[in-house]
């Protein structure tokens, strides 16, 4: 064995072993298609995440972050190869929107055929059927700091009194900013007063004929009477052809966005150690 270790072939050997190994580290290391995300990138994540929206970000949340993050330092590789900017940490934002900017704007889909249009208002009518609209009168009862479940206790009062022949009855509220009545409201219109909430759905689905209620509102708490409603229709084809030509190239744009980024990414490695 002693005879073995002095011999050169031997040192030559480890020398070898040595030299390979190095350069098998050296190559992981700088591999520039191998992305590692660690834990102190999840640290850093969550701690950006928290700085923002004051508290940490859920499991589901974290893991978009960090596809995110693996997104985006895939584009940013890509635009530092492609000589965008100089790899500094103060540009990595542009360098990343630039070349997302670059990947999405490589060319536009071809037109599509009137059947492809005629298939996707068929596959999709329900977005291009004209809304429902309503004629009502509602009673509002504003909320008080603290005082979210009292407002709604008195507009739940206030709905057991009223007649259901009674046809409106502002005063039995407080003071809105806006009107009491209204016809031919729709969907968009309600978003647009009554925000996003309970208040702007419920309009389309309360009976007609009497009051019910309470809906709640970005202002606050509503009594509503519906005394017409028309109900959503489908539209022809032509009436909406711009519509569905417009959204039939969006979707073509994104997805053959998603086939883009998909080729980068099947060159990169991402590496997670950070579980």
């Amino acid at each position: 064995m002693m005879r073995i270790a002095r011999e050169p072939l031997t040192h030559f050997l480890i020398v070898g072993l040595v030299f390979w190994l190095a350069a098998a580290h050296y190559r992981t290391v700088t591999d520039g298609h191998r992305i590692e995300v660690t834990r102190q990138t999840a640290e850093r994540l969550t701690a950006g995440y928290r700085a923002e929206y004051g508290a940490a970000p859920s499991p589901a949340r974290l893991e978009q972050l960090v596809d995110q993050y693996v997104t985006g330092e895939i584009l940013y590789r890509e635009g530092m190869a492609r000589g965008l900017a100089e790899r500094d940490e103060i540009v990595r934002r542009r360098v990343i929107q630039k070349t997302a900017f670059l990947e999405d704007g490589t060319g536009n889909p071809p037109a599509p055929t009137q059947a492809a249009l005629e298939a996707w208002y068929r596959a999709h009518a329900a977005d291009y059927a004209a809304p429902g609209r309503v004629r009502f009168s509602h009673v509002f009862f504003a909320i008080t700091p603290g005082d979210e479940a009292k407002a709604r206790a008195r507009a739940a009062a206030v709905l057991r009194q009223l007649d259901p022949a009674t046809v409106r009855a502002p005063d039995e509220g407080d003071p809105f900013p806006d009107l009491y009545d209204f016809t031919g409201f729709g969907p968009d219109e309600a978003r647009r007063l009554f925000g996003d909430s309970e208040m702007a759905t419920a309009l389309f689905a309360a009976p007609a004929g009497r009051w019910s209620g309470p809906f709640r509102s970005a202002y606050g708490w509503h009594l509503v009477r519906v005394s017409a409603a028309e109900p959503g229709h489908a539209q022809p084809f032509e009436a909406v052809r711009g519509r569905v030509l417009a959204d039939w190239t969006e979707n073509a744009r994104n997805q053959a966005g998603n086939r883009r980024m998909a080729a980068l990414r099947a060159r990169y490695t991402v590496v997670r150690s950070d579980r």
